[in-house]
């Protein structure tokens, strides 16, 4: 749940910075593409930069964010395997001290099996753990607090042609708390 808020930001946030491609950027060699923002349409000047920092492969590896007085405003790092799937995120504050680090633990065919998220003091306070069946669907995702404790369970269900039904969250006591149902009309 939270890499999806987290993309979301990300998106909304450089959708003009990065008008580019993954493959653009890795191709043309880009580093780094630095932002300057100037807005006036609410009557008062608004003036802000990003810097956005890339890898070879064209992955986001840094952003940060400053506001017209040039102090952070938002800071991010994210590190990235062989295959191209996020390992680390890490957000800081403006002294460049982590705040928030999630790892990311993928099995060996590629597929998203845990992830860890940390505070400032380095301690654990989620861990997602997801299941996926044997045609590597995803079936079920555990959200547990730092101490162990289950938060939510999801669940999710396929139809005979491998597309999901269902997704049913539970709370800590087993309740439902949410449901979502798709029903699919083939011809």
């Amino acid at each position: 749940m939270h890499k999806i808020f987290f993309l979301l930001a990300f998106l909304l946030a450089f959708t003009d910075l990065t008008a580019q491609s993954k493959t653009q950027i890795a191709d043309r060699h880009i580093k780094s593409i630095l932002q300057k923002t100037e807005d006036n349409r609410k009557g008062n000047l608004s003036l802000k930069s990003g810097l956005t920092r890339y890898d070879k492969k064209g992955n986001v590896i840094e952003i940060i964010e400053y506001n017209q007085d040039s102090s952070i405003t938002r800071w991010e790092k994210f590190s990235f395997n062989k295959k191209g799937n996020e390992t680390q995120y890490e957000e800081l504050d403006k002294d460049g001290k982590v705040i928030r680090k999630k790892i990311s633990i993928y099995s060996s065919m590629g597929y998203l099996i845990e992830e860890q998220v940390f505070n400032s003091n380095n301690k654990m306070s989620e861990k997602t753990e997801i299941k996926y069946n044997n045609f590597n669907d995803k079936v079920k995702e555990i959200v547990l607090d730092g101490e162990g404790k289950i938060k939510t369970t999801a669940n999710f269900d396929y139809d005979s042609k491998g597309m999901l039904r269902s997704k049913m969250i539970y709370n800590m006591e087993g309740k439902l708390i949410y449901s979502k149902t798709n029903t699919y009309h083939y011809k």
